[in-house]
C-alpha cells in the first residue's frame, strides 16, 4: 500500500523549500504559495503576466544558476515579508506592500546575479498560481522507492528534496508511479488525476543540503535507463485536506483531458508499462501506444521491483497497434510487467 510521507513546497522558485505535514487542496490548484514568487533574471526576454506563463529560462533557477541552495529564505506570509540571505551573510528583505522596498532590494540582487543588462527583480504570480515550467503543471508526486533505487544504483546518498516534488509517496516498488498515469486516485479527502510523467533536468544534479552539483543525475539516468523521467504530474479534481500518513487509493480511470504543452516531452518519449508474454510485448490500452509504431530499433525493458536490471530487445514485427513481437533474445527474459523505453 502506498502512503504519503511528507509534502514540500517552494515559495521562491529555485530556492530552498519548506516541508509540510498537511495541506488543504482546492480543485485545479497546487499547494498554497508553491512557486508563487520568483526572481526574474536581468537577461529575461519575457515579462511575466499575473496568471500567465513565461518560459523558465527567464527566471533565476537551479538549472542555470549555481549555489541557489546555499541561500536561506525567511518568508512571513501574514506580514508579506520575504527575506533572502546569501551564503556570505548578505541579506535582502522585500516588503510586498512597499514598491520602494522592491526597487532597493533589486539592486542587491544585481550583485548576486549579474547576467543581463537589467536588475533582477522579484515577481509574483496570481493567487493560487505558481511559476511552473509547464502550463499544465501545479502539483507533482515523487515515488520514494524510485528515488532509493537511484541511490542504490549510483552508490550515492541523496535527499529526495533534490527532485523538488510536492507529494512524497512511499510505494513498494520503483517505477510504479507510472501506473497512475491516466488514473484517478485519492489521498486523504482529496482526489487527483495523474496525467504526465515528470522529465528531470539539471536541477536534480544539485544537492539541496550543500548547494553543490554533485551528480549529473538526469544525464546518468538517460544513459543507464534510457530515460530521465521520475515522478508524475497530477491535478486536484476534488478538494480536501491531506496529511502525512494518508494512504493512496486508486479509484479508476481519469476523466479529464490533458493535452501535452508545447514545451513538454511528447508522449512517444515517455516510459510506458507493458506486459511480456513469450516474446510478445503488449501495452495497456490507456498507455501511449506510439512505441508500437516504430518500424525498427531496440527497446529496453526495465524490471519493476527492488532489484534493478534491464534488458535490450530488438523489435521484430508488429502484431497490432498495441503489441510488438520481440527478437529471439527475449526468450531469455522472464514473463511479467516491465517499464519500456525506446526505441533506440
Amino acid at each position: 500500500m502506498a502512503k504519503l510521507e511528507f509534502l514540500q513546497r517552494y515559495p521562491l522558485k529555485g530556492f530552498p523549500g519548506q516541508r509540510l505535514e498537511k495541506a488543504e487542496l482546492d480543485v485545479g490548484k497546487g499547494l498554497d504559495w508553491d512557486r508563487h514568487f520568483a526572481i526574474l533574471s536581468g537577461a529575461a526576454t519575457e515579462e511575466p503576466i499575473a496568471g500567465g506563463f513565461i518560459k523558465a529560462v527567464n527566471f533565476i533557477q537551479n538549472t542555470y544558476t549555481d549555489d541557489l541552495q546555499k541561500f536561506s529564505t525567511d518568508i512571513d506570509f501574514d506580514q508579506e515579508l520575504i527575506g533572502l540571505t546569501s551564503f556570505d551573510g548578505t541579506k535582502v528583505e522585500f516588503d510586498l506592500t512597499d514598491p520602494e522596498s522592491w526597487q532597493k532590494s533589486s539592486e542587491v540582487l544585481r550583485g548576486w546575479f549579474t547576467a543581463g543588462d537589467k536588475n533582477p527583480r522579484l515577481v509574483r504570480q496570481a493567487p493560487a498560481k505558481g511559476h511552473w515550467d509547464f502550463t499544465d503543471s501545479n502539483l507533482s508526486l515523487l515515488n520514494l522507492a524510485s528515488h532509493r533505487m537511484l541511490e542504490s544504483h549510483y552508490y550515492h546518498s541523496m535527499d529526495p528534496v533534490r527532485h523538488r516534488s510536492n507529494l512524497h509517496v512511499e510505494f513498494d516498488k520503483p517505477w510504479v508511479e507510472f501506473e497512475l498515469l491516466g488514473k484517478r486516485f485519492k489521498l486523504g479527502e482529496a482526489e487527483f488525476e495523474a496525467f504526465r510523467p515528470a522529465k528531470r533536468c539539471a536541477t536534480i544534479s544539485v544537492d539541496p543540503k550543500t548547494g553543490e552539483r554533485d551528480l549529473n543525475l538526469a544525464g546518468l539516468m538517460q544513459a543507464d535507463f534510457g530515460h530521465a523521467f521520475l515522478g508524475i504530474y497530477c491535478r486536484v479534481v476534488k478538494s480536501g485536506s491531506i496529511k502525512a500518513g494518508d494512504s493512496l487509493e486508486i479509484l479508476g480511470e481519469a476523466l479529464g483531458e490533458y493535452p501535452v504543452p508545447f514545451n513538454a516531452p511528447r508522449p512517444e518519449l515517455w516510459p510506458r508499462l507493458a506486459n511480456l508474454d513469450s516474446g510478445s510485448l503488449t501495452f495497456e490500452q490507456n498507455e501511449h501506444p506510439e512505441i508500437a509504431q516504430a518500424e525498427q530499433g531496440t527497446l529496453r525493458l526495465h524490471t519493476i521491483g527492488k532489484e534493478v536490471s534491464w534488458y535490450k530487445c530488438r523489435i521484430e514485427r508488429h502484431s497490432n497497434s498495441h503489441e510488438i513481437e520481440l527478437g529471439p533474445e527475449s526468450a531469455e527474459i522472464e514473463n511479467g510487467r516491465y517499464l519500456v523505453t525506446g526505441p533506440f
